[in-house]
C-alpha cells in the first residue's frame, strides 16, 4: 500500500484540497468486500478529486485481505457489518452514519474522474428542484480483456445518448439528497431506489459529466452471471413499477437504462438462433435468417460502431458473437424474473388489512 500523505484524523470531514467550490457537504459511502487490489486507488481518487467538503464512510462486510487497513488510512469512519451482508445492507448502515446533505454511493472498483465530486455538489447547489444526480462510466478502461472491455463499451453505448431527466440510478456514481435517501421497498437496489423515486415525483437528473472509470474485471463466465442476475432483478422491479407505461411512450422511450431496440433484441435473439439452426435442416429457411440478422445487426449497429471504433475491426466480430450469446443469456434472466415475481405473488397473497405496498415490504428480499 503507497503513502496515501497526511490525514487529519481529529476532522475527517475536511480532508481534499481547498479550493472555492460551494461548502455543501457530501456524504460518501462506499461498500467493500475484500477490495483491496482496487480501494486504495478509489479512496485516492475521492480524496484527490478537489473538494474539500466530504466525510468518506466505509463499510465492510467482513474482508480477509488488507481491505479494512488500507481503509483505515483514508477514513477514521469504517464499519464493520456483523453479520456481514450486500452492497445495499452497507449502504444503508453507512446512511444511518452520514452528516452531510447530500448522499453519494460508488463502489470500491471504481474511480472517479478528477473535478466530479465538486460538479455534483454546484449542480445541487444552483438545482434546488432536483433530488438526485447520476453519472456513467468513461468510454475507456484499463482493464484490457475482452471481457472487461466488452462490458465497459457496452455500457457507454447504453448511458451515452440518455436523455436529462432519468428514472434509475447507476449504481457506480449516484448523488441523493439525504431527505430523499431512506426507502421502504420490497428492494433496495439501485434501479428500485431509482424508481421509487420516480413514482414519488422526485427528479433524477443524468449528468455525463459525472464519470468513474470501473476497474471490476469480468471473465467470460463471471459477465454471462452479471448479465443473468440483472435481468431477473430488472424484470421484477418492471412488473412491480408497470414499466410497460414507459418503455414506449412520451417523454423518453425506454425503461431505466434500457432502450426499445434493446428489448427487442432480446427477443429477437433465441428466434434469430433457432431459425438458423432450422435453415440446416430447411434450405428454404435461410432468407428468414437473412432478414432476421439483418434486423439483429441494425438494433445493435450502436453498439457494434463503438466496439469497432474502440478496439478494431475483429474485437467488433467476437463481440457481435458475444452479443447474441449474451442476449439469449439476458432474455433467460427477464423470463426467470417475471415468473419468480408471479408465482410469489400467487402463493403469498395480500395480507389482510395491509396495502399492496405495505405488503411488498414484508415480503422477503429476492435473492
Amino acid at each position: 500500500m503507497s503513502d496515501p500523505g497526511p490525514f487529519n484524523h481529529e476532522n475527517p470531514i475536511n480532508h481534499g484540497q481547498r479550493n472555492s467550490a460551494p461548502a455543501l457537504l457530501l456524504s460518501i459511502i462506499i461498500p467493500t468486500r475484500d477490495s483491496e487490489s482496487t480501494l486504495e486507488e478509489c479512496l485516492r481518487s475521492i480524496r484527490e478529486n478537489g473538494y474539500p467538503h466530504f466525510e468518506l464512510i466505509v463499510v465492510d462486510g467482513g474482508s480477509r485481505d488488507q481491505t479494512v487497513e488500507i481503509a483505515r488510512a483514508y477514513t477514521d469512519k469504517v464499519i464493520r457489518q456483523n453479520p456481514a451482508g450486500g452492497r445495499e445492507e452497507a449502504r444503508n448502515l453507512g446512511y444511518e452514519e452520514t452528516r452531510g446533505e447530500i448522499i453519494v454511493c460508488t463502489d470500491s472498483d471504481n474511480v472517479l474522474e478528477k473535478g466530479v465530486l465538486e460538479k455534483m455538489a454546484r449542480y445541487f447547489t444552483s438545482h434546488p428542484e432536483v433530488d438526485a444526480v447520476t453519472g456513467m462510466n468513461t468510454r475507456e478502461n484499463p482493464v484490457t480483456n475482452f471481457a472487461s472491455q466488452y462490458k465497459n463499451l457496452y455500457m457507454y453505448k447504453n448511458f451515452r445518448r440518455l436523455p436529462a431527466e432519468v428514472d434509475f440510478l447507476y449504481g457506480s456514481l449516484y448523488g441523493v439528497r439525504k431527505a430523499d435517501y431512506p426507502l421502504t421497498t420490497m428492494w433496495v437496489d439501485d434501479t428500485a431506489r431509482g424508481q421509487e423515486l420516480a413514482v414519488n415525483n422526485k427528479r433524477i437528473r443524468f449528468l455525463p459529466e459525472l464519470k468513474t472509470v470501473h476497474l471490476k474485471r469480468y471473465s467470460l463466465a463471471s459477465l454471462l452471471v452479471n448479465d443473468f442476475q440483472i435481468p431477473y432483478g430488472w424484470a421484477r422491479i418492471f412488473i412491480k413499477y408497470r414499466g410497460w407505461r414507459r418503455l414506449f411512450g412520451a417523454p423518453r422511450r425506454g425503461y431505466s437504462h434500457v432502450s426499445p431496440d434493446q428489448i427487442i433484441s432480446l427477443i429477437l435473439s433465441p428466434f434469430l438462433g433457432v431459425t438458423a439452426a432450422a435453415a440446416f435442416f430447411l434450405p428454404g429457411v435461410w432468407p428468414l435468417v437473412f432478414l432476421l440478422g439483418c434486423l439483429w445487426i441494425y438494433l445493435n449497429r450502436s453498439l457494434l460502431r463503438i466496439l469497432a471504433g474502440e478496439n478494431g475491426f475483429f474485437f467488433m466480430l467476437a463481440g457481435m458473437v458475444f452479443t447474441w450469446v449474451d442476449h439469449c443469456v439476458m432474455l433467460t434472466g427477464v423470463t426467470w424474473g417475471v415468473g419468480a415475481y408471479l408465482g410469489q405473488r400467487l402463493f403469498q397473497p395480500r395480507v389482510p388489512g395491509l396495502s399492496e405496498e405495505e405488503t411488498e415490504s414484508r415480503r422477503p428480499e429476492p435473492k
